[in-house]
């Protein structure tokens, strides 16, 4: 039995929109898309005080071809008084610059630098990596240095620690607890347990405190006021934490009691996990 020639007419227009339909759909994503890894990052001045610290997140975007592999870094730049009441060396800090590289195959393929000249205001940054030939960046480093000499040398002790920020890496490395131990109609007490799931060399909370509460005491770390937040440091005795291990510090808060602050724990640029 013939078709139709009108049939035949709409079945290969059909056919036509379909293929054209398929060549025009966007390719399958060459990896999924995860959430973004956060990062911090602190080095103190010369003077022992000025402390400049980095917070944000990295993440690496799905890939629909030909789009070129990237990192999208997006962070916050901080200079401020670190001193937690301690006396200060009488000479003024160097300028410094975050200094973000890609890393492919372990070799350095790209390089982003944010200044943070000395007495700039607080500042936001956003930007993307891409390394040559648009080649997958499998991790990124971060470290707060000095800028380099004129003639691009550099020297031991320019930089800070070296944060190493990988892809799906951000629960991986330490877990943290906050308990309420006491409260009362003043004020109440708060208690933070830290554990490493990897070793631990340093690590500091951020604590935001609502409106008309006041730090009244803190044991085992240090405590700054930064505006409406509470900058939290270790002890001399509790700053390095081995694999498996703890280390806990508690705060008393003067101001009624509504609920449990917000509180974020750091350690080596990772964020921890509460648990």
């Amino acid at each position: 039995m013939k078709r139709p020639p009108r049939l035949l007419r709409a079945l290969a227009v059909l056919t036509g929109l379909l293929t054209a339909g398929a060549l025009a759909a966007p390719a399958a994503a060459e990896h999924p898309e995860q959430a973004p890894t956060p990062f911090y990052n602190s080095v103190r001045g010369e003077d022992g005080c000025t402390l400049f610290e980095t917070s944000g997140e990295a993440s690496w975007p799905a890939v629909h071809p030909p789009e070129e592999h990237r990192v999208a870094v997006s962070g916050v730049a901080v200079i401020r008084d670190g001193s937690d009441g301690n006396p200060c060396l009488p000479v003024i800090p160097a300028d410094r610059q975050i200094e973000f590289t890609g890393h492919v195959n372990d070799w350095a393929a790209v390089e982003h630098i944010v200044p943070m000249p000395l007495g700039s205001a607080d500042q936001t940054y956003a930007f993307d990596l891409v390394a040559p030939g648009g080649a997958p960046i499998e991790y990124v480093t971060m470290k707060i240095c000095q800028e380099r000499r004129a003639d691009g040398s550099e020297w031991l002790g320019r930089c800070g620690p070296n944060i190493v920020i990988e892809q799906g890496a951000a629960s991986e490395h330490c877990t943290f607890t906050a308990d309420v131990t006491g409260q009362w109609g003043t004020g109440y007490a708060m208690q933070v347990t830290i554990t490493a799931i990897e070793a631990i060399r340093d690590w500091h909370a951020i604590v935001a405190l609502p409106g008309g509460q006041t730090l009244a005491h803190i044991w085992n770390a240090t405590a700054t006021r930064n505006g409406s937040e509470l900058a939290i440091g270790p002890a001399p005795w509790n700053r390095e934490i081995p694999a498996g291990g703890s280390a806990a510090f508690g705060f008393l808060v003067s101001g009624p009691y509504q609920a449990p602050p917000h509180l974020e724990v750091w350690a080596d640029g990772h964020r921890c996990t509460e648990m």
